[in-house]
């Protein structure tokens, strides 16, 4: 079972289809380390993992729980890790996808911050 992250804006509507995350999600421990070493929150601090919880739980949830336990975030938080990960990604070579899709969410965070609205990092089965 494969996972990935969507970063969503609040005001996305429910067919809006971000691009996956994929190598964020595989690389989210080593880049929660590497946030410890620089000194901001961790992203898997933002990950909302509702969905999965969703899809694993083995009681019946219906949709309204998944309103209930959606976790959304301040932009500016979350934008402030992502851009002290990007400094150190943008040294590597080896990690062009990762640097692409860090590009592609704080780019979704400044979108959001210019509307003045929260984002959520989703965790997608």
């Amino acid at each position: 079972m494969s996972m990935a992250l969507w970063i969503m804006l609040e005001t996305d509507s429910e067919d809006y289809v971000p691009e996956d995350l994929g190598y964020m999600f595989e690389q989210l421990e080593a880049l929660d380390q590497q946030c410890d070493q620089l000194q901001v929150k961790p992203l898997g601090e933002f990950v909302d993992y509702s969905d999965a919880e969703f899809n694993l739980s083995e009681d019946e949830l219906d949709e309204s729980w998944l309103k209930e336990h959606a976790k959304y975030v301040s932009p500016t938080e979350l934008l402030t890790t992502f851009r002290a990960l990007e400094g150190v990604l943008s040294q590597s070579v080896d990690e062009e996808g990762l640097l692409e899709e860090v590009h592609y969410a704080m780019n979704r965070c400044i979108e959001a911050e210019k509307q003045s609205i929260r984002v959520r990092l989703l965790a997608l089965i």
